[in-house]
């Protein structure tokens, strides 16, 4: 019996669905539609009689609109009953050829223009109806991949003694190419990546899951950043189309020596000093997915002290342009840290997103922006 219940309910929303796909009188049936056409007409003919403006206008107008209302809400057939109830009206009312049996072809004229015209919005209809399902299907399926790909960013910081580790990720789109993770690496390592995708949309989204799960999977075993992404660009290199690449800064925290070791393949870093002054964590090769033999060769290791902010960004934060198409820049992002750095990590990430919102309006956003944080205590 359980079975059966949940077949009869299965089957009733399938019905109630196909129902809610069609205009809303054929929900009613043959009755429903041909009663549209009838209403329709008798409330042309009414307004025509009764409204004085509209009394002193050719008598076709209303009568050819409720032609073209019943053939888009009632469909083909209430359309052609609409057209010729609108035929026998007008000659009844206003030209009186009904009554005298002077029918011409001109009455059979303007019925086939009638009908046509209100086929041709059945027509109209249906293809719009069409059209609008699928566009609201494919808006389901990005709201479904969005919601996945949030997902895969960092729910909460990681533990980190001695360090306050935060990030963040806004996409341009519904999704976007952009990452961020921290990864659990041997030794007494902490893996943080940052990278980003060519492009930005849906594509690139699928793009920055499988990176995500290549550097999640061989840290799991390397914490030489130079190796994660050496083997990571071969095989993305047999994944990814001609054209399309990954930049990506991955750095290996020892947490106990507080020695930072970092590879960049295309991406760069910045540890900012609590003066301001900027040490560039440069890219030591291509970004990922351009050239299977040239290997990505780890950085020289950095000692952190206190008061130091390591700041990993997209380029979509320092590429922020706004009406005057000025870039929003290192330095300004770097200023921002400055004036933060005595607060939370994470608030410090807030900051530079927002510095970059502000300073980009009313321009929209044009490519995913992603902040990582690691403040030094």
């Amino acid at each position: 019996m359980p079975h059966r219940h949940r077949e009869h309910r299965s089957a009733a929303s399938i019905l109630f669905k196909r129902l809610s796909d069609q205009p809303l009188m054929f929900r009613f049936g043959s009755l429903g539609r041909f009663g549209f056409a009838l209403g329709s007409v008798c409330l042309a003919l009414g307004l025509t009689l009764g409204v004085e403006p509209l009394h002193q206008q050719p008598p076709t107008l209303l009568f050819f609109l409720a032609v073209v209302l019943t053939g888009w809400y009632a469909g083909i057939a209430a359309g052609i009953t609409a057209s010729l109830l609108s035929i026998f009206v007008l000659d009844w009312f206003f030209v009186k050829s009904v009554s005298t049996g002077q029918l011409d072809w001109l009455d059979v004229f303007d019925f086939v223009t009638f009908a046509g015209v209100g086929c041709l919005a059945s027509i109209v209809e249906a293809r719009w109806r069409t059209a609008h399902r699928s566009l609201v299907e494919v808006e389901n399926e990005i709201a479904v991949a969005r919601q996945i790909q949030l997902k895969l960013f960092p729910s909460e910081s990681p533990a980190a003694p001695g360090f306050d580790i935060a990030g963040s990720c806004i996409p341009a789109n519904a999704t976007g190419g952009d990452f961020y993770d921290y990864l659990p690496m041997p030794s007494g390592h902490l893996g943080i990546s940052l990278g980003d995708v060519s492009s930005h949309g849906l594509g690139p989204a699928l793009v920055m899951a499988l990176i995500r799960a290549y550097l999640r999977a061989l840290g799991l075993t390397q914490f030489d950043p130079g190796t994660v992404l050496s083997e990571a660009n071969q095989i993305l290199c047999d994944d990814l189309e001609d054209g399309r690449f990954v930049t990506v800064l991955l750095c290996a925290l020892h947490l106990e020596s507080r020695q930072l070791t970092y590879c960049g393949a295309g991406h760069e870093g910045y540890v900012v000093e609590p003066s301001g002054e900027v040490i560039t964590l440069k890219s030591t090769g291509l970004p990922l997915g351009i050239d299977s033999d040239r290997p990505c060769v780890a950085g020289p290791a950095i000692s952190l002290q206190s008061g130091q902010v390591v700041l990993l960004m997209s380029d979509g934060i320092v590429e922020s342009a706004n009406d005057q198409r000025e870039l929003f820049g290192l330095p300004r992002a770097v200023e921002t840290v400055v004036q933060n750095r005595t607060r939370p990590a994470a608030e410090i990430v807030t900051a530079v997103l927002e510095a970059a919102r502000a300073f980009r309006q009313p321009a929209p956003q044009t490519d995913d922006t992603t902040v990582v944080v690691i403040k030094v205590l």
